[in-house]
């Protein structure tokens, strides 16, 4: 009696394992990029903290110097007062672009979690499955056993009352 012959157990607990490991490493990763998005996150909020001062110190330079306009203040210290308030600009838009490229990493980086939690789902999925087949395997093999020895218990018998 020939049956076909099913793959070795441990070829499929080997399989698993390491769809087990490339699921763990996945959500290695996976963590990591979290780690790194809310590290972007934080240094977003500190930009745009920064960004927030710089705006009110020009808000209030700028309430300054129209008190002083007022008071009479000469023409070269009106120009050195606009000449400030465009240094001030430029440091705003340096902070608007620094946020801008902050908010860029947080985009990017989370694309990167999506596909690496995709990944980790799609490993788990397949050991699970795998899993699923190697217990499928295992219980066919036993049932082949079971019917083996029913089989070889008739025949026993058969041969015990023709003779």
């Amino acid at each position: 009696m020939s049956h076909a012959r099913a793959a070795h157990p441990a070829f499929f607990m080997k399989k698993s394992r390491r769809l087990g490991t490339l699921a763990r490493l996945a959500e290695l990763k996976e963590t990591q990029a979290v780690k790194a998005i809310a590290e972007f996150r934080k240094n977003k909020m500190i930009e745009e903290q920064k960004l927030g001062q710089l705006e009110e110190f020009r808000d209030q330079y700028l309430e300054g110097s129209r008190l002083g306009e007022h008071a009479g203040v000469s023409g070269s210290r009106m120009q050195e007062t606009r000449m400030f308030l465009d240094r001030i600009a430029a440091a705003i838009q340096d902070q608007e672009r620094r946020i801008h490229t902050v908010e860029g990493q947080i985009q990017t980086r989370s694309a990167e979690w999506n596909q690496l939690r995709h990944q980790r789902l799609g490993f788990e999925k397949l050991m699970r499955k795998e899993l699923q087949d190697q217990i499928r395997i295992q219980e066919k093999r036993e049932q082949i056993e079971i019917d083996d020895r029913s089989g070889q218990k008739r025949d026993a018998q058969d041969g015990i009352e023709s003779a």
